[in-house]
């Protein structure tokens, strides 16, 4: 389920005892935050978020925001992030399961695009764009056709194939207009965007890879 709209506004909650874990892009991920929206997972974890930032080891890669945290990930096993003072749930979400999770992948050897991905006749379809390029409306509106999403921002691919992950496909509030869908309906990504964000259930097994597509804008009318 992805986040309700009363929920985007808390703070991250401390947890203690086991890690929460989650199933995405064929990892599970032990973390000691909430990533609502990501499908749960068993077993052991493939990488663990973690509160509080170590000694950088010479190999990590570190960055982060004022308004958000600072963030170190290693050797793509492990992601350590320190919150900045009041950032909101919805919105430290959208790096650990974006940019935290991206480098994490590299780091593991996956080829990670900036895209969308469906699954139509038991293959994937993958849409590149540069931001606000419109993959994510693509997306969609194939699903409103039938397609299944697998995928929205983070395109991974490993040995041919998507592997399916994400919590939803954002929308710009006029696009998510033009494909009927009821604003009402759709929580915020985070407090600080208009986005919209559209649920879906990726799945979890890889899907043969069939195509992948670069949006460009085209002349017009």
């Amino acid at each position: 389920m992805a986040p309700a709209a009363s929920s985007v506004l808390t703070r991250p909650a401390r947890r203690r005892g086991p890690p929460l874990l989650y199933r995405s892009y064929g990892l599970t991920i032990g973390s000691r935050f909430r990533l609502r929206g990501l499908p749960r997972g068993t077993g052991a974890p493939d990488v663990d978020i973690l509160r509080g930032l170590p000694r950088a080891p010479e190999r990590a890669v570190a960055f982060g925001h004022p308004a958000v945290g600072r963030f170190l990930v290693d050797a793509g096993d492990r992601v350590c992030v320190r919150p900045a003072h009041g950032v909101p749930a919805a919105l430290l979400r959208t790096w650990l399961w974006g940019p935290a999770l991206a480098v994490a992948l590299r780091q593991r050897g996956r080829l990670v695009l900036h895209g969308s991905a469906v699954e139509v006749s038991g293959r994937a379809l993958v849409f590149l764009a540069a931001s606000g390029g419109g993959e994510s409306t693509l997306a969609a509106a194939l699903a409103g056709a039938g397609a299944r999403v697998l995928a929205d921002d983070l395109a991974v691919i490993h040995e041919g194939a998507l592997l399916p992950g994400g919590p939803g496909v954002g929308l710009w509030p006029d696009a998510a207009a033009r494909l009927g869908l009821p604003l009402s309906s759709l929580p915020v990504v985070h407090p600080a965007a208009r986005k919209r964000l559209l649920p879906f259930a990726p799945g979890s097994a890889p899907v043969p890879l069939g195509a992948v597509f670069l949006l460009e804008e085209g002349p017009g009318p």
